[in-house]
């Protein structure tokens, strides 16, 4: 069967105004995609699964900023990032598989979390870092996402100096 293009019209309410989006919820295609292996310093809200980036932002404040490990840099176009922006649920494959916790305290790669003594969990969790991917639009603004292995933008931040 097909793939059929769907019309979603999005209303926001916000800042004393409405905003209206009429976007194509089809898979969103990444101009290109860089991979890469660097540190940052993140926000990411607690909060997940948001489908307008605008809600992220709206905790960050009151967000911790943890150790992120960039794997992957997408790059859309203006138009596509800004649709991304308030689609994030929407399935798109370039996330599928990625993101997720990883650690600079090593143990076996055969224990299972809870075969981890107390002490080991304590400090494979004080040297953790999150698995992210860079969205980028042409312009700069970015997006970090770590979809935990989905298909869509579970957790969403911003790279903070």
């Amino acid at each position: 069967m097909p793939e059929t293009n769907r019309l979603d019209v999005i209303c926001l309410v916000g800042h004393n105004h409405l905003k209206l989006f009429i976007m194509n919820a089809t898979a969103i295609k990444p101009t290109s995609t860089v991979k890469t292996n660097f540190f940052a310093t993140a926000k990411f809200p607690s909060l997940n699964k948001n489908d307008f980036f605008e809600d992220y932002e709206s905790q960050l404040d009151e967000t911790i900023a943890t150790k992120a490990l960039v794997q992957e840099i997408v790059i859309l176009t203006n138009e596509d990032f800004n649709e991304f922006k308030y689609s994030l649920l929407s399935d798109q494959e370039w996330l599928s598989g990625k993101g997720g916790d990883d650690s600079d305290y090593k143990v076996s790669e055969d224990l299972e979390w809870f075969d981890l003594t107390e002490e080991q969990q304590r400090l494979w969790i004080a040297q953790s870092y999150r698995l992210v991917i860079m969205v980028h639009n042409q312009n700069g603004e970015h997006i970090l996402v770590d979809p935990q292995g989905y298909n869509y933008a579970r957790y969403c931040g911003v790279m903070v100096k």
